[in-house]
């Protein structure tokens, strides 16, 4: 087990970041995380897409669905 990472959600509030690293950074990384985890354990297929309609991330489920690889979905339009 990786000593690194939080065990649980409870335990991303008490991981250190680096000293000064500013309290929006801090909130994103939380916030990512708690968001990949939901996200991971939801059997259905799921995109997170940013405010241009790239893909930042996708699940398990929506790479075995599609039969597609995170290298050739993440950063990509989800339009085009």
């Amino acid at each position: 087990m990786d000593t690194n990472k939080p065990n649980n959600l409870l335990d991303i509030k008490q991981t250190p970041l680096p000293p000064g690293t500013d309290f929006v950074e801090r909130l994103w990384k939380e916030s990512w995380t708690y968001i990949r985890t939901v996200v991971d354990v939801v059997r259905e297929p799921i995109l997170i897409l940013n405010k241009e309609l790239r893909v930042m991330a996708a699940n398990e489920s929506f790479y075995r669905t599609f039969q597609v690889e995170p290298k050739d979905t993440e950063g990509k339009s989800f339009i085009s």
